[in-house]
C-alpha cells in the first residue's frame, strides 16, 4: 500500500495541506524522508494552503490600502509567517517568554500582524480564525499584564497595541493595586505636558507621522481605568471592546465613496480631565527633566473627571469648514483625485453637562501608514473654535471600536490643559443618554 513517502511529492503536499500545521510538524519528525517532504519544501503555493488550513484567517481577505501605496501584499511570505506565528504559540505559552526580549518582540510582530490581517465585516462572514487564535493565545496568564519595560521602545508599542486592538482585557487574577499603578503609569503618561509639542501636532503620533502605540495605550487606559469606576453602566454606554470589533467597517451606518470612514451618524464621547491647579502643579517645572511623580495621583484629593457626551456629525464640502485646518504629518492630504480615501470634511454639534450644544467641525484622512486620523474643533459656550481634538481610528476604516487620542486647544498655550478622548459610533437609534460627570 502507498504511504505520502513512497507517492509523488506533490500528491504528498496535497494530501498534508488537509492537515493543520502542527500536525505536520508531528508527520515531519517521524524520519529525515517524511522531515524533507513537509518542512524542506520552499514551495510557497505549498505553504500557502498549509497556513489557510491552519486556522488562519486569508491575508488577502485583509483591508488595506491600494496598490502603488506602501501596505501591499506582493511577495508575501507564507511559510516565513506561518513559522513566526508557531514560533509566537509556542512562547506565549512559557512564563520565562520574557527572558529572550528579541523573540519576545518576534512573538509580538507575530500577533500584531495577526491582528491587522482579521477581514471586515461582512454578510455571511465565517468565524474569524485570527480572532479566535489570538484570543487563545492572550489568555495565557499575564501576558497582557507583562513588564515590557525591558524590550524595546518599538517592542514596547507593539505590546500597546496589542492592548489598545484588545481594550485592555486583563486577566482575573489582575491584583485590584496592580490596576490602580498601571492607571496611575497611564495618567503620568497622559498628562505629562512635555509629550505634546508642534513637532508631533499635539497629537499621539511619532515625528515620522506614524502613530505611537505605546502613547494611545496610555490614552485608552486612563479612560478605561475611569469606566471601571463609574457605577451602573451600562453596554451601550461603553467603547465596543475586543479584537472582533476592530475589523474595518463593523461601526454601524453606511459607507458611500463620499463618507468611505463612516463619519456621518451619532457618536458617543468620553473625555477625561484633571482640575487645571492639578495640571498645573503636576508639569511644574513644565521642562524638568526625568520621570512625573506617579504618587501624585494617589493623594486624597486628587480628582479625575470623565465626562460622557453624544455627538452628530454630518459630512459637508471644504467649503463649509469655517477655520483654517492646522498642520498635518503622516496622511494622505492633498491625494491625486482617483485616490479611493480622499480627505473628509464634517460639522456638527455636541452637547455640553447643562444639556446645550456645541458647534464642532473638522476632518478625516487617511494615514500612509493606513490607520484613519481624525481632527476636529468645538467651540467653547461664547462660539469661538476653543478645542481641538486629535485621533486615531483603533483597528480598520470604520471600526466599531471607535477613535482614541487627545483633545487641548486650539492656540495651544503654554499651560494650556489636555485629556484624553475616546469615541465610537452607534446606531442613529440609540438611546440618548444625559451627559454623565463623574469624579473618579
Amino acid at each position: 500500500m502507498n504511504s505520502l513517502l513512497t507517492i509523488p511529492v506533490e500528491l504528498a503536499h496535497h494530501a498534508l495541506t488537509f492537515c493543520p500545521a502542527w500536525d505536520i510538524v508531528s508527520f515531519a519528525l517521524t524520519s529525515r524522508l517524511a522531515h524533507a517532504i513537509a518542512l524542506e519544501s520552499t514551495n510557497q503555493s505549498f505553504w500557502r494552503d498549509v497556513f489557510l488550513t491552519s486556522h488562519f484567517d486569508d491575508p488577502r481577505d485583509a483591508w488595506r490600502l491600494p496598490e502603488g501605496t506602501h501596505s501591499t501584499l506582493d511577495g508575501y511570505d507564507w511559510l516565513g509567517e506561518l513559522r513566526a506565528r508557531l514560533s509566537a504559540e509556542l512562547l506565549a505559552a512559557r512564563p520565562d517568554r520574557l527572558d529572550d526580549p528579541a523573540a519576545y518582540e518576534g512573538m509580538l510582530a507575530a500577533l500584531v500582524r495577526a491582528a491587522r490581517e482579521i477581514p471586515p465585516l461582512r454578510e455571511g462572514q465565517p468565524d474569524l480564525r485570527n480572532v479566535e487564535w489570538l484570543e487563545h493565545l492572550l489568555k495565557y496568564p499575564g501576558l497582557l499584564n507583562d513588564d515590557v519595560s525591558r524590550l524595546s521602545i518599538e517592542g514596547q508599542r507593539l505590546h500597546g497595541l496589542l492592548h489598545v486592538f484588545t481594550g485592555h482585557i486583563f486577566d482575573e487574577s489582575t491584583p485590584e493595586n496592580s490596576l490602580r499603578y498601571r492607571r496611575n503609569a497611564s495618567r503620568a503618561y497622559t498628562y505629562d505636558m512635555r509629550k505634546y509639542s508642534r513637532a508631533n501636532t499635539w497629537s499621539p503620533l511619532l515625528l515620522t507621522g506614524e502613530v505611537d502605540w505605546l502613547h494611545l495605550d496610555h490614552l485608552a487606559n486612563v479612560i478605561i481605568g475611569n469606566i471601571r469606576d463609574v457605577p451602573f453602566l451600562v453596554d451601550d454606554q461603553k467603547p465596543p471592546f475586543g479584537l472582533e470589533h476592530t475589523r474595518a467597517y463593523s461601526a454601524p451606518g453606511q459607507y458611500p465613496a463620499r463618507d468611505w470612514a463612516g463619519v456621518e451618524g451619532t457618536w458617543r464621547r468620553y473625555v477625561c480631565f484633571m482640575d487645571y491647579r492639578d495640571l498645573a502643579v503636576f508639569n511644574a517645572p513644565l521642562h524638568a527633566e526625568g520621570a512625573r511623580d506617579l504618587s501624585f495621583f494617589d493623594r486624597p484629593a486628587f480628582r479625575e473627571a470623565v465626562r460622557l457626551l453624544s455627538v452628530d456629525l454630518q459630512v459637508v464640502d471644504r467649503a463649509a469648514i469655517e477655520a483654517p485646518l492646522p498642520e498635518f504629518i503622516g496622511v494622505y492630504d492633498d491625494p491625486p483625485a482617483d485616490f479611493p480615501y480622499q480627505p473628509i470634511y464634517f460639522n456638527g454639534v455636541s452637547e455640553t453637562a447643562d444639556g446645550g450644544h456645541l458647534h464642532l467641525e473638522g476632518c478625516v484622512m487617511m494615514g500612509i501608514d493606513g490607520t484613519v486620523r481624525w481632527y476636529f474643533q468645538v467651540s467653547s459656550i461664547g462660539g469661538e473654535l476653543q478645542w481641538s481634538s486629535r485621533g486615531v481610528q483603533v483597528g480598520g476604516v470604520g471600526s466599531a471600536t471607535g477613535v482614541v487620542g487627545i483633545w487641548t486647544t486650539t492656540t495651544h498655550e503654554v499651560g494650556d490643559p489636555a485629556g484624553p478622548y475616546w469615541q465610537w459610533k452607534v446606531p442613529s437609534d440609540d438611546p440618548t443618554y444625559a451627559p454623565l460627570l463623574d469624579r473618579v
